[in-house]
């Protein structure tokens, strides 16, 4: 599970939206928690004049110094960095050469989406970290106990059937029990990639219709046997199968369906990993969904080196 976490903050409300899910992490086991901040040259490329730099710096210091303090009642450990450079960059860079388990950072930050239904930072970051990602999203906060605390009460795990994807559920289960949430075991059905020809005999059709027949079958007994094993380890499980046989859905609208507090999901699944930091369910999940996704990667990080190469730097902007 998660002990070390890095959280990047650019100052904004929106980007504070991590904080909850920094707190709720923390409920889990004691975590130790980095505040990162990105220091950006301007826009035009001429960087920091030297009085507007020290201006700045001492601005961000204290604000992530009282974020901190914040933190400090429930969280183990808590020290604050800041650095400069690009923030996408600099936020996948750190999340790997110190060692930290998880980024947990919000969807959008001052800079608000871009065209990816995304903010800048968090769009690109799905480019280049080759770590456990936790998405917040602005003004979906955690429930709150009668203390007070960040907390989940439904938890959504999606399979694909794949074991890969079920590299999840150890985390998921973990966090369920800890929060004494449902968790939920899901599946999408998925249309069958077929030629637009080959379903024009009324032969052809039949067999399309019992193969997707069985097909919802076997998903139903696949997440009801993974929802039992899980009750057996002392987890409140349920198991749920979206989409007809006749008629599959996006995977996005089947999760926001559920009225999840978190999506907990593989980096990868049945297709494997390519070269790509997360699979394409996960970059839907993760640009078209409005619940926080919590992101497993089950790969080492030297996998990913050239696609982070061909990332695309960022504008400025979280």
């Amino acid at each position: 599970m998660f002990e070390r976490l890095l959280v990047p903050l650019d100052t904004s409300p929106r980007a504070e939206a991590a904080i909850d899910h920094v707190l709720a992490m923390a409920l889990v086991r004691p975590v130790a928690v980095t505040l990162l901040h990105v220091l950006e040259p301007s826009v035009g490329g001429a960087g920091w004049d030297p009085l507007g730099y020290d201006l700045e710096r001492g601005r961000v210091d204290a604000y992530l110094m009282a974020v901190a303090d914040r933190l400090s009642a429930e969280v183990a450990s808590v020290q604050v960095e800041v650095v400069d450079g690009r923030a996408a960059e600099v936020i996948a860079r750190c999340a790997v050469d110190e060692h930290h388990d998880i980024v947990v950072l919000s969807e959008q930050g001052h800079g608000g989406p871009d065209g990816t239904g995304l903010g800048s930072v968090a769009h690109k970051l799905f480019s280049r970290a080759s770590v456990s990602v936790l998405l917040a999203r602005t003004g979906r906060a955690p429930p709150t106990d009668s203390a007070g605390r960040a907390i989940y009460r439904r938890i959504l795990a999606p399979l694909d059937g794949s074991q890969r994807a079920e590299y999840a559920l150890t985390a998921a289960g973990s966090i369920a029990r800890a929060h004494e949430a449902r968790l939920h075991i899901c599946h999408v059905l998925t249309a069958p990639d077929l030629l637009a020809s080959t379903l024009r005999s009324r032969s052809a059709q039949r067999h399309l219709t019992q193969v997707l027949e069985v097909n919802r079958a076997e998903s139903e007994a696949y997440v009801t046997e993974v929802a039992r094993r899980l009750t057996a380890e002392g987890v409140e499980a349920q198991a749920v199968v979206h989409g007809e046989p006749d008629a599959p859905e996006h995977i996005h609208d089947a999760v926001g369906r559920e009225d999840a507090d978190l999506v907990v999901v593989c980096a990868h699944g049945a297709s494997g990993a390519g070269n790509l930091p997360y699979g394409r369910a996960v970059q839907t999940l993760a640009r078209f969904g409005t619940v926080p996704l919590l992101v497993v990667q089950d790969v080492e990080t030297s996998a990913f080196a050239p696609a982070a190469a061909r990332a695309p730097d960022q504008r400025p902007g979280h």
